[in-house]
């Protein structure tokens, strides 16, 4: 798809950040299950929950837009769930301690991407392209 103008790359930021969602929701699901400390399988549910509310987010403000959520394919997440796969859930381990860490590490990386990468600052929340959010983050000095 050709990107003409801020319309377009605003849609397909937000079918990208879908898809994102989508890959990270399984991976940290699959994290969550192979976790032996309860704590922290607890906590990687808990994060997949808050994935899957984001998703419904995403989903209302496309069907504003008239635009179909499953669009894209985040190739940059999709990296990182295959990393994850590979180094926390497929690798071999000499006890459940080594592999909570890796597990850490691996959804570090995807929270990392996701936060950083794409997620609209939670401060300034721009609802439409070319429209800031409540208030300035640089004003605040906070940027989320």
């Amino acid at each position: 798809m050709t990107l003409k103008n801020l319309h377009d790359v605003y849609h397909d930021q937000l079918q990208d950040l879908y898809s994102a969602c989508k890959q990270s929701l399984d991976a940290t699901t699959e994290l969550g299950r192979a976790a032996a400390d309860r704590e922290l399988s607890e906590a990687l549910i808990a994060g997949a929950n808050g994935i899957s509310e984001g998703m419904d987010h995403l989903k209302s403000i496309c069907a504003r837009h008239d635009i179909d959520p499953e669009g894209e394919h985040c190739k940059g997440m999709a990296g990182l769930v295959t990393e994850a796969r590979a180094h926390a859930i497929k690798a071999d381990f000499a006890d459940d301690a080594t592999r909570d860490v890796v597990i850490i590490t691996q959804y570090q990386r995807m929270v990392h991407y996701a936060l950083v990468l794409r997620l609209p600052c939670r401060i300034c929340q721009p609802s439409e392209p070319g429209r800031g959010g409540r208030h300035s983050a640089k004003a605040s000095g906070q940027h989320l």
